[in-house]
């Protein structure tokens, strides 16, 4: 697949409803092949994939020329002025929270089938956890949106273009770095206090009665295991603010992170409850109930970040497929002269840093 035709599959999937995409496309082809002949033929030879991404870039990104064909903006999540997901990234936010409900809903009637226990005290018990998966949800995306606003999507030259959203035709983007960087980390620094300052923080948070829990030792074990993969994915985002020309070292360790996860999967579980009374006997009712609480709570999130894992994985695993199709195409190419080779492009890459920081 060329250049050209990934930047009108773009075109193709932003525009509206009802439009006549054929007839759209073909149009837009057509005016492009013209203005890259033209471009050739002033040199005098075939473009390079950076010539013709210089063409594709004076035309437009391809959002913004979708958008020309009338599709009107959606509505968005905001309060009062402070916009946290824009209309143009709320369906994709709106279908990841109907997805999570979904699965929840799935599971819960298949446990509610086979044990008979009542539906609507599962609703009760994953409550919590479903409210923390949409706060989550809702800071992740109004973050990623936040730093798509700043980035801009028309950063002609930039090593984060927004030409394709093909991953193994563009760096890593920035705002994918700095807002993964932000977010994990301050997840790592949450967790790490949570854990590491037990019961002192819990205390704070869901009053005196945690004072007499501890969290089990198998627990204790297993959450070393995914802080450390925790801190893998801090440690990939600073390295690819640093390197955003390995697009892709963030697939692969996604990758290997992801099966990590899916394979602790069953250890995790086979280990409730995650917080226990060492002394039952002498324990209040309310310590009993927020340990309850907890163990339910943390359950619910774990079997929602499962789901998410191994969806993941498989998505992953077929991106990182892209990329090394991709890469052995092009090694292929190059070797026969059609195109540059990848060393070529990342000594440009190179040389474009160094003369912005003489600038």
């Amino acid at each position: 697949m060329t250049l050209l035709e990934h930047y009108l599959n773009v075109v193709g999937a932003g525009l509206p409803k009802g439009a006549d995409r054929a007839d759209i496309l073909a149009e837009l082809r057509g005016h492009l092949e013209s203005n890259m002949d033209a471009r050739s033929a002033a040199l005098g030879r075939p473009l390079t994939d950076t010539e013709q991404e210089a063409v594709l870039a004076d035309f437009g990104d391809p959002f913004t020329v979708a958008k020309r064909y009338g599709k009107k903006p959606g509505r968005g999540v905001a309060f009062g002025p402070f916009q946290l997901i824009s209309p143009e990234y709320f369906p994709i936010y709106a279908g990841a929270i109907l997805f999570v409900l979904t699965i929840n809903v799935i599971i819960a009637l298949a446990e509610v089938a086979l044990t008979g226990v009542s539906f609507m005290a599962l609703v009760r018990q994953r409550a919590v956890s479903l409210i923390i998966l949409f706060v989550v949800l809702t800071l992740t995306f109004a973050g990623v949106d936040f730093f798509l606003r700043r980035s801009g999507k028309t950063q002609r030259g930039a090593p984060e273009s927004w030409l394709f959203y093909t991953p193994y035709l563009k760096y890593v983007p920035r705002w994918y770095s700095a807002s993964g960087l932000s977010c994990l980390s301050a997840v790592a620094l949450s967790w790490g206090l949570w854990w590491g300052m037990w019961p002192e923080v819990p205390h704070l948070i869901v009053g005196p009665a945690v004072d007499a829990l501890e969290l089990s030792p198998a627990w204790q074990l297993l959450q070393w295991g995914l802080f450390a993969l925790l801190l893998v994915g801090v440690g990939q985002r600073a390295f690819s603010l640093v390197r955003p020309d390995l697009n892709w070292l963030p697939w692969a360790v996604r990758l290997v992170v992801n099966v990590l996860c899916v394979a602790l999967l069953y250890p995790i579980f086979a280990s409730a409850p995650f917080v226990v009374a060492p002394d039952a006997a002498a324990a209040s009712a309310a310590t009993l109930e927020l340990a309850q609480r907890i163990n339910g709570a943390t359950l619910g999130l774990l079997r929602g970040f499962g789901i998410y894992w191994g969806l993941n994985m498989l998505w992953v695993g077929l991106v990182c497929a892209g990329h090394v199709a991709y890469r052995v195409h092009h090694r292929r190419a190059a070797e026969k002269g059609q195109v540059p080779s990848p060393d070529d492009s990342l000594l440009r890459f190179r040389r474009e840093r160094a003369v912005g920081r003489r600038r």
